[in-house]
Parts: C-alpha cells; sequence; structure tokens
C-alpha cells in the first residue's frame, strides 16, 4: 500500500478538480464533487486543516478512484 499523503484540504480540492472531477455544489463548508469519468459523487469537507488519512481514503472511494492512481498523480503535478 502507498504512503498516503498529509494535505491540506483546499490543495486536495484543487487536485481532484485537475484530476476529472466538477464541483457540483457548495453547502457551508462541504463541497460537492462528481466524477466526470464514472458519475460518482462524493463530499470534501474544506476547512483549513490537513485531511485526514482515513478521510482522504474515503473521499477517493467515494468517487470512485483508485488510491494508487491518484498518489501518482499527486507525485506528478
Amino acid at each position: 500500500m502507498p504512503k498516503i499523503p498529509i494535505i491540506k484540504s483546499k490543495d486536495l480540492l484543487k487536485l481532484l478538480l485537475a484530476y476529472d472531477c466538477e464541483l457540483i455544489r457548495i453547502n457551508g463548508s462541504h463541497h460537492r464533487l462528481r466524477n466526470k469519468s464514472n458519475g460518482l459523487f462524493g463530499t470534501l469537507p474544506v476547512h483549513n486543516k490537513e485531511q485526514k488519512k482515513g478521510m482522504f481514503v474515503a473521499i477517493l472511494r467515494e468517487l470512485g478512484i483508485d488510491l494508487n492512481d491518484f498518489i501518482d498523480f499527486i507525485e506528478k503535478h
């Protein structure tokens, strides 16, 4: 299993948008995203904090994004 990066919520949002997700709506500090490639939805709480590792994995799972592929994407950006 790859090492899960520690990343701030705002940076994760930017990476998800670059990875082929789109922002559907914002409700307070929660951003609703849709993965364009498979149509799955996920919610990202955007606070000015680092994402916990479990939440990071759960968001990717909701959006149907493979953890290894996304970590490779992060390393390239």
